[in-house]
């Protein structure tokens, strides 16, 4: 499941292997940002900070030419917040809750 592209946004980011079954439950759940990193759904849960926070690391390291602004890491950030949305509900169906 895809939650931005490039075509309208800094971000392409998508739900990595959006399917039920997971081994190890909804942890193993991935959220990923195309050419840059990916977050676990546990990590987002625990510290959605810290992954913005470790975003702009890697970006900064790479020396981008645009660099996102803070409008486009808070639109990361709510489609951080969406994913974890839709692992909850997804598992939520899983279990039949």
């Amino acid at each position: 499941m895809s939650y931005s592209r490039w075509s309208n946004s800094y971000w392409y980011t998508f739900w990595c292997c959006p399917f039920k079954g997971f081994e190890h439950g909804m942890d193993e759940a991935t959220f990923e940002i195309c050419g840059i990193t990916n977050f676990k759904y546990w990590e987002l849960k625990e510290d959605i900070e810290k992954c913005i926070h470790r975003v702009t690391e890697i970006l900064e390291d790479e020396k981008m030419n645009e660099l996102p602004t803070s409008e486009d890491y808070e639109e990361l950030k709510g489609y951080m917040k969406e994913f974890i949305k839709d692992v909850e509900n997804e598992f939520k169906e899983e279990k039949g809750n």
